[in-house]
């Protein structure tokens, strides 16, 4: 999945749980796109089995696939975020900008050391 369609995902999950009405125009909004793309991107998202958008509706809803895929991504976001804070000490600003790259990276294997270099960083203070 490329990241564009990853953080749509990611936005129409943290909306939903936020009990907000998630609509074309709303994603439009957020991105800064225009509609059309909006809901080009949404029509992909609902053939590939990821949101629900039925014709001539306006709400769109996340099936569970979609909610257990933006769950996938969060997670791998707020891992990425906790090593960039509290091993390396970036700044709120330097956090988004490394994240809107990095939380897109799905790497078993990279996720796994990054959680045990964590651990040991939380244990020790100083990463090995």
């Amino acid at each position: 999945m490329n990241p564009i369609r990853e953080d749509f995902l990611r936005v129409i999950y943290q909306l939903q749980t936020q009990q907000r009405t998630v609509t074309i125009r709303r994603l439009a909004t957020i991105f800064k796109v225009r509609a059309a793309s909006a809901t080009y991107l949404i029509q992909a998202l609902q053939a590939d089995g990821f949101v629900i958008h039925p014709k001539y509706q306006r709400s769109i809803t996340l099936t569970k696939a979609g909610r257990d895929k933006a769950e996938a991504i969060l997670k791998n976001r707020q891992l990425w975020q906790l090593f960039l804070s509290d091993a390396l000490h970036c700044s709120a600003t330097e956090l988004e900008t490394a994240l809107g790259g990095l939380e897109h990276i799905h790497d078993p294997q990279l996720a796994k050391r990054l959680v045990k270099l964590m651990v040991q960083h939380q244990k020790n203070g100083t990463p090995e």
